[in-house]
């Protein structure tokens, strides 16, 4: 059963005509970005990740 986060970006990506191997491919990014921060929110990780700049 995939998660719902995961689902979510599969249809934005599929709406927005991605190709299903770059889709696969984010995913799995996205996914190993998740698991190496130990599935950490975002707002802890720090400065460091600060996506904002």
């Amino acid at each position: 059963m995939a998660l719902p986060f995961f689902e979510y970006l599969c249809e934005f990506m599929l709406s927005r005509r991605y190709a299903k191997r770059t889709i696969d491919t984010y995913l799995y990014w996205i996914r190993f970005f998740i698991l190496f921060h130990d599935k950490r929110n975002p707002n802890q990780l720090g400065e460091i990740m600060d996506l904002g700049s």
